[in-house]
């Protein structure tokens, strides 16, 4: 929550393109009809997610489930990971900075290339 109203707070002082912030379930917010099933970009604070090594698990298998191919799925410290059987992801880039909790985050961006809702 302290995350989301920061971000927020942030987009109400920046002159951005329109974007919008969603805080809540994420399975529920990217299925079909919720309010990112068409995301152009997806971002996941991914700390707390579950994961096998660095690997996400249950948000590899959400995103090959619900976001379109084209998305851009940027996620922290952990990366995605599937075996073909949920869609496929493409890394695109890799970025290192600042991270006041931890002291320091990678954030890993993804092209969704295949999902189960199409490509």
């Amino acid at each position: 929550a302290d995350l989301h109203m920061m971000a927020v707070r942030a987009q109400a002082r920046a002159s951005l393109p329109r974007c919008d912030f969603v805080h809540g379930d994420a399975l529920q917010a990217m299925r079909e009809g919720g309010p990112l099933d068409d995301a152009t970009v997806v971002f996941c604070y991914s700390s707390a997610w579950a994961s096998e090594g660095g690997a996400l698990t249950d948000f590899s298998e959400l995103v090959g489930c619900c976001c379109l191919p084209g998305c851009r799925v940027v996620v922290t410290d952990k990366w995605l990971e599937c075996d073909g059987s949920c869609g496929e992801f493409a890394l695109l880039d890799e970025v290192e900075g600042p991270n006041r909790e931890t002291g320091g985050s990678v954030g890993y961006i993804y092209e969704v290339v295949r999902s189960q809702r199409g490509g």
